[in-house]
């Protein structure tokens, strides 16, 4: 495989996350998510089309080196669950950052955030 190609390469990696970053820093969280979710049901629609002979055969396909083709279906969905935490938790952090500020029903004490419908930490707890 040629260097280049290699996604397992840290300056390749590097590379494709700074390309997607520019692509897709500036467009609403909606839209991203819209275009990534299109794409990856596509990919997954493909894999369900290729027969499970070709999908499990070790060497079938000289570029994958050896490996079979669920490998990449594999590969992908591990990388996509290993992202999915974190975004999850940036979205909502986003979301309630939002919703401070446009609601403005919050209180600040003792440094900690405090929402409506919330009670106050018990500081004789900690």
């Amino acid at each position: 495989m040629a260097s280049w190609l290699d996604p397992e390469s840290e300056e390749n990696r590097d590379r494709y996350n700074d390309w997607i970053y520019q692509a897709y820093h500036e467009q609403p969280w909606s839209s991203v998510h819209r275009i990534w979710r299109e794409g990856f049901l596509r990919f997954l629609e493909l894999g369900q089309a290729i027969p499970e002979d070709d999908l499990l055969a070790a060497g079938k396909y000289p570029w994958l080196e050896g490996y079979p083709l669920y490998a990449v279906l594999q590969g992908s969905y591990e990388h996509h669950d290993e992202h999915l935490d974190p975004l999850l938790a940036w979205h909502t952090n986003i979301e309630l950052e939002q919703w401070i500020l446009l609601s403005g029903h919050c209180l600040f004490r003792d440094n900690s955030l405090h929402l409506p419908g919330t009670s106050w930490p018990d500081k004789s707890s900690t």
